[in-house]
């Protein structure tokens, strides 16, 4: 039996091989990202590409390079997966802000493919919910 945090890899890895088996020359793509507006302020941020991009040891990419925050953020950028591009903040992201997150074009997925252009995508953090007790 598999044990279960391995199937989401499975599954992502298995949805990428099949698009690369389908067009090999299409261009890389993200496919989804996270999170969207309403977000809490405890949010990680993440973005999913289309095929894997940091397969091994010996070719991994460095993440910080990749990802840019605006307004800028303290924080961690890694990989979750080889598809997945992640950004843990290293505190609370600051309510009723909006944050636009551009992932670089300069680098290559594991089958020399590129994003066409930079790709940015923004969302708003939720306002602090306040309970007022009298």
């Amino acid at each position: 039996m598999m044990p279960l945090r391995l199937l989401p890899l499975r599954s992502a890895l298995a949805a990428s091989l099949a698009t690369l088996a389908a067009d090999p020359a299409a261009p890389l793509r993200v496919l989804r990202t996270a999170p969207a507006d309403g977000a809490p302020p405890t949010s990680a941020i993440a973005v999913t590409f289309d095929r894997p991009v940091a397969g091994s040891l010996d070719r991994t990419i460095d993440a910080a390079e990749l990802l840019r925050v605006t307004p800028a953020v303290p924080g961690t950028a890694d990989w979750r997966d080889p598809v997945t591009l992640r950004f843990r903040p290293a505190g609370p992201l600051t309510p009723n802000t909006s944050y636009t997150v551009t992932v670089s074009n300069g680098f290559q997925a594991m089958d020399g493919s590129r994003l066409s252009g930079p790709f940015s995508f923004s969302f708003r953090v939720r306002d602090e919910v306040r309970i007022d007790v009298e």
